[in-house]
């Protein structure tokens, strides 16, 4: 059975700089398309564009090997190749939960943590599953999924990570190994700071200025128009950017969700993923004690070469990141990547785009 490093390294190996470039018709269908100075600022962010559908190399284990990191962020391996079969399950009727077919035929229950992934762990689509505890009502719960598509790069396949915590988990490695420059010694989890719980508070030995730090786990990923998939369901993510492939760049995107909340008389997809932002502006005013504060977006998946707001989902969110933005607070982004033995790989800090 090959691995996906192998048919990563098959795909790569097949390609010539004499090869066609291959594009499907515009398919018709409701997508929502990124607007006219989100498209600007994607081209004006770099000087660089990317040479085709993805610029970003897929990474095969010697690559991974050869990479400044000696070890993976996280490894939740070993993992299990499933296929979802129904969510919610015929015998548990629970959106968090699925019936999966294993390789070898059987039906399993797995807890679906994050739903539907945006449309992404859907009927038919490959997981990764790791074994829960005896004792439970799910044997197995998914933990990675298979996205597919010309936009995830050489091998048309790519890793996401789908179980909400491991944003965090991955987020505090980062941190500790001072990949992302924050250079701390001390690290509070889930601290209580005005009317909101930040995810971490980072505090300098010396006893210098708390850096106060709310993670984002990003799953889903904007579309070129072009190649953009036919939506599956509601919640399916497809937002799509009417550009060239010489000039698109694959943007990871938050929030995506149903719109079933409110907001100061807004519909949102999460309150208090808004609520956070505020409150980590009034963190970092004068009147808040001068915090230095940041948001983290952990973009989990290898795909994204940059990373923004989801304004075409979720307006009042998008408006807020900006006036947190405008007010002091930082805005990281850093990327990752997969194996299927369930290994994360830190892959570089991303760009966040307005």
């Amino acid at each position: 059975m090959k691995t996906r490093s192998m048919r990563r390294a098959l795909a790569l190996s097949s390609v010539t700089t004499d090869s066609p470039v291959v594009t499907k018709a515009r398919p018709t269908g409701k997508k929502r398309k990124m607007s006219t100075a989100v498209a600007a600022a994607l081209l004006s962010d770099s000087s660089s564009k990317s040479s085709g559908v993805n610029a970003l190399p897929v990474p095969s284990a010697a690559t991974i090997s050869s990479s400044p990191l000696s070890s993976p962020l996280l490894n939740i391996g070993p993992l299990t190749p499933g296929t979802i079969l129904r969510r919610p399950s015929s015998i548990i009727r629970s959106p968090y939960v699925a019936d999966v077919v294993l390789p070898d035929g059987s039906v399993i229950l797995a807890h679906s943590p994050a739903l539907d992934v945006g449309g992404l762990a859907s009927v038919d689509s490959k997981v990764l599953l790791s074994e829960r505890p005896p004792g439970g009502k799910t044997q197995y719960t998914i933990e990675l999924v298979y996205c597919t598509g010309p936009e995830c790069g050489v091998s048309g396949e790519e890793l996401v990570g789908a179980n909400p915590r491991l944003g965090e988990k991955i987020a505090k490695k980062a941190i500790e190994q001072n990949l992302l420059g924050y250079g701390t010694e001390s690290i509070r989890e889930q601290v209580t700071m005005n009317d909101s719980r930040v995810d971490f508070v980072l505090g300098e030995a010396d006893g210098g200025q708390e850096h106060i730090i709310e993670v984002k786990n990003v799953v889903c990923a904007d579309y070129r128009a072009a190649t953009a998939p036919e939506k599956k369901g509601k919640n399916h993510c497809v937002v799509s950017v009417d550009l060239p492939a010489e000039e698109y760049k694959r943007a990871g995107i938050f929030p995506w969700g149903r719109l079933g909340q409110e907001f100061k008389g807004e519909k949102v997809v999460s309150e208090r993923a808004i609520k956070h932002v505020r409150n980590l502006s009034k963190l970092c005013s004068k009147s808040g004690g001068g915090h230095r504060a940041s948001v983290l977006f952990v973009v989990n998946r290898g795909d994204c070469e940059v990373m923004r707001a989801c304004h075409e989902q979720d307006e009042v969110f998008a408006r807020e990141m900006k006036k947190a933005k405008e007010s002091g607070v930082g805005v990281d982004a850093f990327r990752v990547r997969w194996t299927e033995e369930g290994e994360a790989w830190f892959d570089g800090v991303v760009p966040f785009i307005a």
